[in-house]
């Protein structure tokens, strides 16, 4: 399909100019005016081959710009059905103190209503992973330099699908469309030297280059207001363990920064 890509692309030379290349017989004057135009069609063949080959290298979706990325790396968004039985595979936490949650990572905080979730896939190497991007309009902020109905797209560490989850993932896998919470995401480093990368060989994939912000894992981080009552790892974040609301959990984003 790459390969047809290329050879429609140099289809769309003008036959005009194919013609002006020809090897006719002009004046003696013309000569070196035909030879200009004929070069030229070569080089603009020469520009579409290499656009193509391009293409076939770093097989990316619009949208994506992954240019702090390197090696062989691409990412595309896919549907719900792309996703493979088993793909959340669970993987231990860092543990993390009640107050390391708020100090460790450069993190936003703010109250927001999810726009949009979609499916993405990773590749870097040999290597792949399955994560979304959520889209969150803030309604409200608590710490960062965000703005108030502002859209931030968040990389998430969990693909949706019908049948496919995660064990210990009451927390992200209750994230749906239309869906309000509290969120603390952490931002992505854009130098991706710290552990905002994925690598398989030489090639390095840059989180930032996706999105500016991500959850670093499906448990924490986020505070969910859903039809079964609130969501969110109660255990890691013990001072708000009897939290019933986002209000009561807002009071607490509000204590806890306080104190970092």
């Amino acid at each position: 399909m790459k390969n047809e890509k290329i050879f429609k692309a140099i289809g769309r030379v003008d036959d005009q100019y194919i013609k002006e290349a020809a090897p006719a017989v002009p004046k003696e004057k013309k000569t070196q005016k035909r030879s200009w135009v004929k070069w030229g069609a070569v080089a603009a063949c020469l520009s579409l081959l290499i656009f193509g080959a391009a293409l076939l290298f770093n097989d990316t979706t619009p949208g994506f710009d992954l240019t702090r990325s390197t090696g062989s790396v691409s990412v595309k968004y896919i549907d719900p059905d792309e996703v493979p039985t088993g793909v959340n595979s669970n993987v231990a936490l860092p543990y993390l103190s009640e107050e390391e949650l708020f100090t460790k990572y450069e993190m936003i905080a703010f109250k927001g209503t999810v726009q949009n979730i979609e499916n993405i896939l990773i590749e870097f190497g040999e290597a792949f992973q399955y994560y979304s991007i959520a889209t969150i309009q803030v309604d409200k902020v608590y710490k960062g330099d965000i703005e108030t109905e502002s859209l931030l797209r968040v990389l998430v560490p969990y693909a949706y699908s019908d049948g496919v989850g995660i064990e210990d993932s009451e927390t992200v896998a209750n994230l749906k469309v239309g869906m309000t919470g509290i969120f603390t995401p952490k931002k992505c480093d854009e130098t991706g030297t710290t552990d905002d990368f994925r690598q398989w060989g030489e090639s390095r994939i840059v989180l930032a280059d996706i999105a500016a912000y991500r959850f670093s894992d499906g448990v924490r981080w986020m505070f969910l207001d859903t039809n079964e009552g609130l969501v969110f790892d109660r255990y890691s974040y013990d001072g708000a363990a009897d939290a019933k609301t986002l209000e009561d959990i807002e009071s607490y984003i509000y204590m806890m920064l306080s104190n970092s």
